[in-house]
């Protein structure tokens, strides 16, 4: 018997890591097309980003940012994302400016 089960094992090894890079790749495009329609899906998941997108959008085209500076004043608030060699300006959840990180 553990001759027989052994190359099912492997089998089934081979078919779990085969798979899910298809499947993660389909399930993102999909949750952001349910999300933002076709369209605006697409320019998501190629990872582009614009002025007046709101700030969910930019994390679900570009992902968490490794840092966010906030100031808020009065009613406004300001938001700074650094990523690895680019910074993203929000105000009021509303992407406003980009530009190269500088050292």
């Amino acid at each position: 018997p553990a001759v027989v089960q052994s190359p099912v094992v492997q089998q089934e090894r081979y078919s779990q890591e085969a798979r899910p890079v298809q499947k993660q790749q389909i399930s993102r495009y999909s949750y952001l097309e349910n999300k933002y329609g076709p369209s605006m899906a697409a320019r998501l998941y190629e990872g582009k980003i614009w002025k007046g997108m709101n700030a969910q959008m930019a994390k679900d085209s570009w992902g968490s940012p490794k840092k966010i500076n906030r100031v808020i004043s009065g009613n406004i608030v300001k938001e700074d994302w650094f990523y690895n060699n680019t910074w993203l300006h929000f105000q009021n959840s509303t992407l406003a400016d980009w530009g190269p990180v500088k050292d």
